[in-house]
């Protein structure tokens, strides 16, 4: 996300719990030399929330002097496609964030095929992975990346504002249509969407497929994998494109939201009350919940009307550059990474949850709305993990922003999907 004008200070509280043996030295050394100093490079938060990277790489720097991580921020919109550019052209940073799976363009499966990433498969990253999710931290049955955290849901509202102008969160899709055509009735809109970014659309998306491609089981990307199944010919595909335009034309949207960026959708609706939600990861709620200006409203994490099932995956990982000259030090930052001391800084930041072990008893207030869904196992994971090329993410989310415009028609963006599949 960009970086809202509104800043705010957000303190991490860090637990110094893990021995040093695990990480690979000892914490009494000197100052960190230019040989013991690597590059992270992660997305820049916006909203003047706390950055989760920022949060880890600290807690390493203060708990190990004689090594330093050095984080470079990048723009959001933009990180991806930065990203895979480094990488190819052998000036990437020593260690960087990655999406598990291969969804989307900074995924780490085509990193891996690439031979871009380093095998981690000798670092605590093996053993702190969720099990389930080894086939999208790694490859062959080794590892290269670690998970740092866990989202649930795609989409966030304040439930304070809503309620103040007379609306409470719809449960099903058309309550939810009405309750569109009352905001616009207000000067307001339901959502802000940031509908130039393919990535923002397409959190929207998979929130809403659990509603009917997810809404009883995972099977469709297997089929689909297996060729029994596409995009084009799927009802339920269908169904969440032809949802989309019903949404467009009852102005769930901003006006020009195919347009619109992040500091369009939050800076200037979310939080200004002109939105009433909007799509970013569920742990967003807690975060803006610490922002001064929102303090005392109540900022939700939600399931898209309608949908039977809530997405939770793990959605962040860090990779290391397989060209790094300084692999010890990386792997000694993974290491940490791998810890609960290390996680716990960053979920702080961020506000998502474990890699492991949630549990919907000890959930946040603000995750209120969701816990049961975790609790009786009513989820599944961010399809676009499991697709085969990130290509066939980025057509799903820019033939979002052409239903946006009119200038696509579902069919249209539905077989442009199965395309970039093939």
């Amino acid at each position: 996300m960009r970086n809202a004008t509104k800043r705010a200070l957000s303190g991490i509280a860090v637990s110094l719990l893990t021995a040093s043996a695990l990480v690979g030295f000892s914490s009494s050394a000197q100052a960190a030399t230019e040989a013991n100093t690597i590059t992270f490079s992660a997305p820049k938060p916006g909203g003047g929330t706390a950055s989760p990277y920022k949060a880890i790489a600290d807690a390493f720097n203060a708990k190990y002097p004689n090594y330093n991580v050095v984080l470079t921020e990048v723009d959001t919109a933009v990180y991806p496609t930065n990203l895979q550019t480094q990488l190819r052209a052998g000036n990437a940073p020593d260690v960087f964030k990655v999406q598990p799976g291969a969804g989307q363009i900074d995924s780490l499966l085509p990193f891996i095929k690439a031979k871009l990433v380093a095998d981690l498969t000798s670092t605590a990253a093996k053993t702190s992975n969720p099990k389930g999710m080894a086939s999208q931290l790694g490859a062959g049955g080794k590892t290269y990346s670690v998970a740092i955290d866990q989202t649930a849901g795609g989409m966030i509202y304040n439930k304070t504002v809503m309620e103040k102008d007379g609306f409470e969160w719809p449960t099903d899709f058309n309550t939810m249509i009405e309750i569109c055509k009352g905001a616009r009735a207000k000067g307001k809109t339901l959502f802000g969407l940031a509908g130039s970014m393919y990535a923002n659309n397409g959190l929207m998306v998979m929130g809403m497929a659990g509603a009917s491609v997810y809404a009883t089981g995972d099977s469709w990307n297997e089929k689909r994998i297996a060729g029994k199944v596409t995009f084009a010919n799927s009802p339920e595909w269908k169904a969440v494109m032809n949802n989309i335009v019903k949404m467009k034309n009852a102005g769930c949207f901003q006006d020009g939201a195919a347009a619109g960026g992040f500091v369009d959708a939050i800076d200037n609706r979310f939080f200004t009350g002109k939105s009433y939600a909007v799509f970013v990861p569920g742990g967003t709620s807690v975060s803006f919940s610490n922002l001064p200006f929102l303090k005392g409203q109540e900022i939700k994490t939600m399931v898209f009307p309608g949908s039977k099932r809530l997405a939770v995956s793990n959605n962040y990982a860090l990779a290391v550059n397989a060209k790094t000259t300084k692999l010890a030090v990386a792997k000694a930052f993974i290491n940490f990474a791998a810890t609960t001391e290390a996680q716990t800084a960053g979920q702080t930041a961020s506000g998502n949850l474990p890699i492991k072990d949630i549990n919907p008893a000890t959930l946040k207030v603000q995750y209120s709305g969701v816990g049961s869904y975790m609790k009786k196992g009513m989820t599944y994971a961010f399809p676009n993990q499991a697709w085969e090329a990130p290509e066939v993410y980025v057509k799903l989310g820019t033939g979002v922003q052409g239903l946006l415009t009119g200038q696509a028609t579902v069919a249209q963006v539905l077989k442009s999907v199965d395309a970039a599949w093939k």
